[in-house]
């Protein structure tokens, strides 16, 4: 409960299991590109996403982490993301 109460004190506003993350916002990649993380296992495909995701610059490795269970991100990549899908 502690480390829940951190985490949105240091501004992480997203808080989504990693399969609802991917579920959510894989189409923002393209097409071709979310089709290939659904061959992927719910970590790593969040992890895929993420990282291409600060790949391509749309969002800073800072401001969106992946948990053990959840991806954590800051309510600027949520916003971003929302108006991308």
């Amino acid at each position: 409960v502690m480390e829940a109460i951190r985490i949105r004190k240091s501004g992480f506003a997203l808080r989504l299991l990693h399969q609802d993350f991917v579920d959510r916002y894989r189409l923002v990649l393209g097409s071709k590109a979310a089709a290939g993380l659904r061959t992927l296992d719910a970590a790593s495909a969040a992890q895929q996403l993420v990282t291409q995701l600060v790949a391509n610059k749309w969002v800073s490795q800072e401001e969106c982490l992946i948990g053990r269970t959840k991806v954590f991100a800051k309510s600027t990549v949520q916003d971003f993301l929302e108006r991308a899908r």
